[in-house]
């Protein structure tokens, strides 16, 4: 009875075990033994048929997916796509475990924000054209970023509209730009001569009355340049110097001058001198319209000259003829006769930048020390008569005159240096400086006096002097003699202005820029 019953169960184990495996001998499901249907075994991790597939093993224990293709342990139904690659299908008439090709022209994603219509072309994702980013809206900068595909960036300068007097921006809300007047903005008309230039209902404004020009003189004819400010243009006309004793008044650049009808008809002039003056020792035309070889003559930073050797607006159209008169302007300043002698007397120096005055007179070295070397020595000085008019005013005078940052400055529109010149061989020239200008800097002794003054003096001429000054030079002094000289003269008429002298406009003056050093000297007084 015992041994029936222990052959029964041993049947029934044996049964049960049977249907557990799977034919060879190993449980169907995951490393667990938990149990498992054969289509899970068959099926990738999450992918699966749509279940008009009969997937399952073979009578060997191998994957199948019928109909279909078997990759990576996923079963794919015939033309289902790569998950990952757009261009691949399922082709099981080719292969049922590896990707086909798509159809050549079929569409893709190439994964680019900035590429629409991409195709297919042998498996792989072929860009297609560009995407249009255009916004419609003019101020906008329309572009494509591949990572964040079309971006539309605003372009405020895009929006300017030329008037001060309003804000402007792009405003796609707005439909583009926006210009917005806003009268708290600060402006200008570009006119110098008008004043209290504001911006009033989205328009810069200014007052009725002009910038003042008047400078009580005579002898100039006053307008006001919308760049270049108040300009004084010489006159010849008749005038009074306020001197009894002369007659026959008339103005000549820019000072009212009487004649004497006799000598000694006026009272005689008593002056003294400041403890502060120089003695030039240099002057030559500066090499082109260079820093420390010319100056803006006509206050304009856009223009400068010689054409092609200039920078920064600075102005020396004359700078080519350095090579003709700089030897003779040299041998002049150091002709024992004194032909052309320059001292400078500053009145009263500042150290400020507070205005004073700055006076240049033709000069002579005094005969009481007749052996003293003024071109290295600290030599007495006195002054000619021409430098003093009826009045005992000086010619060249320059009342604005500033020293501030290491930095000496003076003159301008309605200033004059007339340069007075005798050659040997030859005659006597006077070539006018008007708008003239000084830059230069100044060094000091231990005890405080000006050691000496280095800079460039400069302004404009016009043709009719420059023939006077070329036509002074023997021929001698030009290299190839009169042919030079003569060619010289036929190319004066053929030069560039460069300078509106009368503010007119047009320009009627030549530039030129003067590079000049000096040492110190003394100013005996004058009793004349």
């Amino acid at each position: 009875m015992n041994t029936r019953r222990n052959l029964g169960l041993l049947a029934l184990l044996a049964l049960l075990f049977t249907a557990c495996t799977n034919g060879g001998g190993e449980p169907v499901g995951g490393e667990d033994g938990d149990a498992a249907t054969a289509a899970d075994a068959v099926a990738g991790d999450g992918a699966s048929l749509d279940g008009d597939l009969d997937a399952g093993v073979d009578g060997h224990g191998v994957e199948t997916c019928p109909g279909g293709c078997l990759i990576d342990g996923a079963c794919f139904e015939d033309g289902a796509p790569n998950p990952e690659n757009d261009c691949e299908i399922c082709t099981p008439d080719i292969a049922q475990d590896a990707w086909g090709h798509a159809e050549y022209g079929a569409p893709c994603e190439d994964g680019n924000p900035c590429t629409e219509m991409d195709t297919c072309d042998t498996g792989v994702c072929f860009a297609g054209s560009p995407p249009s980013c255009a916004d419609g809206i003019q101020c906008t900068i329309d572009s494509c970023d591949p990572e964040e595909g079309c971006s539309h960036e605003l372009n405020h300068g895009d929006c300017a509209d030329d008037n001060p007097c309003t804000v402007d921006t792009c405003d796609p809300t707005a439909g583009g730009c926006a210009n917005v007047a806003d009268d708290t903005l600060i402006c200008s008309d570009l006119d110098v001569c008008t004043l209290n230039d504001r911006c009033d209902d989205g328009e810069c404004v200014s007052d009725a009355e002009p910038l003042p020009c008047d400078d009580d003189n005579a002898c100039t004819d006053e307008i006001c340049h919308p760049v270049f400010g108040c300009v004084y243009a010489f006159n010849e006309e008749p005038c009074n110097d306020g001197a009894s004793c002369t007659q026959d008044d008339v103005c000549h650049w820019g000072t009212c001058l009487g004649v004497e009808p006799w000598s000694y008809s006026c009272p005689p002039c008593d002056v003294t001198f400041s403890e502060h003056v120089q003695k030039l020792t240099k002057i030559s035309v500066g090499s082109g319209g260079w820093a420390g070889e010319a100056l803006n003559i006509d206050g304009d930073l856009k223009t400068c000259s010689p054409t092609g050797d200039c920078e920064n607006g600075l102005d020396n159209a004359l700078s080519f003829a350095g090579e003709f008169i700089n030897d003779t302007i040299q041998q002049n300043i150091a002709a024992e006769d004194n032909t052309l002698l320059f001292t400078v007397e500053l009145i009263d120096p500042t150290w400020d930048g507070v205005p004073f005055t700055m006076k240049l007179y033709y000069s002579y070295l005094s005969p009481t020390n007749a052996d003293c070397d003024f071109m290295q020595e600290t030599c007495i000085y006195q002054a000619g008569t021409i430098n003093f008019d009826a009045l005992c005013n000086v010619q060249i005078t320059f009342d604005n005159t500033t020293f501030e940052d290491g930095k000496l400055t003076a003159g301008g529109s309605g200033y004059i240096f007339p340069f007075q010149m005798s050659f040997a061989g030859g005659g006597d020239a006077e070539l006018v400086l008007y708008t003239a200008r000084v830059e230069g800097t100044l060094t000091f002794a231990e005890d405080g006096s000006i050691a000496s003054m280095t800079g460039v003096f400069g302004g404009a001429v016009t043709k009719e002097d420059i023939t006077d000054l070329v036509n002074a030079i023997a021929a001698e002094y030009f290299p190839g003699g009169q042919d030079m000289k003569d060619m010289i003269l036929g190319m004066v008429p053929l030069m560039n202005n460069d300078i509106d002298l009368d503010g007119d406009g047009t320009t009627d003056g030549v530039s030129i820029g003067m590079v000049f050093d000096s040492i110190p000297g003394i100013m005996a007084p004058y009793y004349y």
